[in-house]
Parts: structure tokens; sequence; C-alpha cells
């Protein structure tokens, strides 16, 4: 789903200005399109934040300019945060054409329980949180679902477990490994005394 977010123009900034602009809940970002010069403008950080965490980083963006000339559909490609991970400080977008397919990196969420996870006896783990699928930008998914909920001990998904023919293409190796139900079962250590043979 495309969503949408003002963007103002800016020129040049100094690092006191930039301080300044973060101060006020903006932050700095740059668009590049193919032929043409790179542009620079300034965005709200909560609302770029809101929309990664609904859509994740191959959402679908229209930026919007007050006099409305300067519209652009992008993805974000550069998300460069502070120094303790939390906060946006800026954000490189890559201009999109509606009518031609990108390939981007997508969120998969795996929905579902296993039974021996219900029960204790295993425990499911995530190798893969993205894959790489190629669609027109506004056929990008904002994530994909893989069902876990029928593995079993030991069994394993793949690339290739996940359902396309939903406007997008899956790219990424299907022989990639996605998810794993690991057994809790742990060995005991072999201790001294126990390795000693009886007299």
């Amino acid at each position: 789903m495309r969503m949408t977010l003002e963007a103002k123009s800016r020129g040049r900034l100094s690092g006191a200005e930039i301080a300044e602009l973060r101060r006020q809940g903006f932050i700095p970002a740059s668009i590049s399109i193919r032929g043409e010069e790179t542009r620079h403008c300034s965005i709200s950080r909560d609302k770029l934040a809101a929309i990664l965490r609904e859509q994740g980083q191959s959402a679908i963006i229209e930026l919007q300019s007050a006099d409305g000339a300067s519209n652009a559909l992008v993805i974000s490609r550069d998300l460069q945060r502070d120094h303790l991970g939390d906060k946006l400080i800026h954000v490189g977008f890559q201009g999109v054409s509606a009518k031609i397919a990108i390939t981007a990196d997508v969120r998969v969420l795996l929905v579902g329980r296993p039974e021996e996870v219900r029960t204790g006896a295993c425990r499911l783990e995530q190798v893969a949180a993205t894959v790489q699928v190629r669609a027109q930008p506004d056929s990008l998914p904002a994530h994909i679902e893989l069902d876990v909920s029928a593995m079993e001990m030991g069994s394993v998904l793949r690339v290739s477990d996940i359902e396309t023919g939903r406007g997008y293409e899956v790219v990424s190796p299907a022989e990639v490994v996605v998810a794993v139900l690991h057994s809790m079962t742990r060995v005991a250590p072999v201790t001294e005394e126990a390795a000693e043979p009886a007299e």
C-alpha cells in the first residue's frame, strides 16, 4: 500500500542547522532519481518511523511537497540511526516508477504455532527475517506470511515454501532457510567422575 509523507525542500545545511532540525522532530533526507540531480528535503522523523514500523523498509512512499511540483514516489534505501540505534537521523530515498518493477527486501512473518512449541518440546527459530521480492511498487507487499503451525521437530521451511502469484515474485534463492524447529532436549555434560570407569 502506498503511503504519503510531507517533504519540505531544503538546501545544504550546516552541522548546527541539522542539529536544530532534528531537535524539532525532523530529519534530512535525500532523493536519488535516475537521470536527475539528487534532491534534498526534510521530513518528520516520527511519521517516517511509523510508516516503517507498519509497512517495513520496503514501504512505497509518495513524498508530497507544498507546491505539488516536486512530488516523488520513493522507497527507502539508506536508513541512518544514532549511535544507540534508536532514532533515525537521515534517510536516503530511491525514486521509483509506478509502472516499473523493483526488487526490495520484504519482511517474513511466521504465523501459527507448532504443537511441539506449545508443549515446550521444541523451539522455533526464524533464520531469515526478510526475502527479496520483485514487483511493481504498488504490488509490493508490506510483509509475507509463512504458516509454521504444521512444522514438526527437525523440520525446515525454505523460501520455496512461500506462496507467490499475488502480483509479486519471490526472487531469493529457493533453498534459503527461513525457519527451523529445534528440539529443546539437551544432552547433559559428561563430568570427570562419570567419565572414569567403575572399579
